[in-house]
């Protein structure tokens, strides 16, 4: 579907990089695309009301640059919650790689949030597209625990009644 390029939204905290917009990957994609260059289409999460960007920054700066209108865009129904979510994994496969620091910006994304945190280091890391052991270790530097109960009660095979540490 084609979106008009004024009406995309880009919210920093979806689609920044730690080292910013890099003006020779617009510029190239900018050049492909007067070549002919076919892209793939930027990801969208739209409420109606609002359209985030969530994935393309550098392909929708490469439109800007050529004066396009519209681009080409999946669009995912959703709030703004979805698309923080859905960005966590942006980059993870094609585009500009993601740098390391680009990885734990978006773990600490997630490790911040109050419902977000209490997902599993394994949770975190897939929705991420990065290893659990990254996840874990965030967790253990910034003190941030899930508020999630690490005790569980049962009953033994003798009929007591013993506590089960399940962090």
């Amino acid at each position: 579907m084609d979106i008009k390029v004024e009406d995309i939204v880009v919210d920093p905290k979806l689609v920044d990089r730690t080292d910013g917009l890099d003006f020779v990957t617009v510029q190239t994609y900018a050049d492909d695309m007067e070549s002919g260059a076919v892209f793939p289409a930027v990801e969208i999460v739209s409420d109606s009301e609002s359209s985030w960007l969530v994935d393309g920054q550098h392909r929708l700066a490469a439109v800007k640059q050529l004066g396009h209108e519209t681009i080409t865009a999946n669009v995912t129904a959703g709030d703004y919650r979805d698309a923080l979510l859905k960005s966590c994994a942006t980059n993870a496969e094609h585009g500009k790689p993601r740098t390391n620091e680009d990885k734990r910006q978006k773990v600490l994304m997630l490790l911040e949030d109050e419902e977000w945190k209490n997902w599993s280091d394994r949770e975190i890391a897939r929705q991420c597209k990065v290893g659990h052991p990254l996840v874990g270790e965030l967790r253990n530097l910034t003190g941030i625990s899930s508020s999630v109960k690490t005790e569980r009660t049962y009953v033994t095979k003798h009929g007591t009644l013993a506590t089960m540490n399940t962090t």
